[in-house]
């Protein structure tokens, strides 16, 4: 009779962030912040895993440390706010030298 060592079922941050819903790098991100633990830093035990979904689900609160600390709490597409900003910006100067050269 031979016995094989178990090897455990693992998941990756892909797999993690499909069933979760949320980006593969937000998924990233919190292993490498050391939110979600990884037996290598890529993959994720079964039982890690089902909490991180959960956690990324929103179906359990979050700790203090993953609030106060890490990407979960700072996640958000940055794309938009940033060109908003520089739009608005670039109109102000642009009223500010239209209002000096007519005062001149």
């Amino acid at each position: 009779m031979s016995t094989q060592p178990s090897v455990p079922d693992v998941f990756s941050a892909r797999e993690i962030a499909r069933v979760a819903g949320v980006p593969a790098g937000h998924v990233r991100g919190l292993i490498a912040a050391g939110h979600i633990v990884s037996i290598d830093g890529r993959f994720v035990a079964a039982a890690d895993a089902v909490a991180a979904v959960r956690l990324l689900r929103g179906e359990v609160a979050a700790t203090p440390r993953q609030v106060l600390g890490g990407p979960l709490a700072t996640w958000r597409p940055t794309g938009l706010p940033f060109a908003a900003s520089g739009a608005l910006h670039a109109a102000l100067v642009a009223m500010l030298a239209l209002v000096t050269a007519a005062g001149a």
